[in-house]
């Protein structure tokens, strides 16, 4: 029976994966919806094929009464296809940095995203800014200190 059990999952994760493949952003959300509700009702001791037809009976009754979602409460992470918070600044999936205005993801010590323009504000980045208003700000307190050492 457990072998039945795991042929099941395997199948179903075979299923997911090639409709994943081919979705769209929207759809992908929904398919990882839909895994993630799968794997929970697993963990709560339901069987692969109980929890399967539970989820897909659960969806199919959201999809006839459709809840009304702000579309702007959520993006779509570039690397995974994992819906994200608006205001998240890393995926809860991948855990990759991602833009808080579009959802692209993001390179190490980016000042700016390079899809929307949107300033990337991290510590690197705000220590990059403050460290040269000190270099000039020190810099101005040289020279204005060199022109009063000079008129006295």
């Amino acid at each position: 029976m457990e072998w039945q059990e795991e042929e099941y999952k395997r199948s179903v994760w075979e299923i997911y994966r090639g409709q994943w493949a081919t979705a769209s952003p929207e759809k992908r959300i929904e398919l990882n919806e839909r895994m993630r509700r799968w794997q929970e009702l697993m963990k709560n001791g339901l069987t692969a094929s109980q929890s399967y037809r539970m989820m897909q009976e659960e969806f199919d009754k959201r999809i006839k009464e459709p809840a009304q979602v702000e579309p702007s409460k959520m993006k779509i992470c570039g690397i995974c296809g994992a819906s994200v918070d608006d205001t998240a600044k890393k995926c809860p999936e991948c855990g990759k940095d991602i833009c808080v205005n579009c959802g692209n993801p993001l390179g190490a010590n980016v000042t700016k995203c390079p899809k929307c323009g949107q300033e990337v504000l991290s510590f690197v980045n705000i220590t990059r800014k403050l460290g040269s208003v000190l270099l000039w700000s020190a810099l101005a307190v040289f020279f204005i200190g060199l022109l009063i050492i000079s008129n006295c």
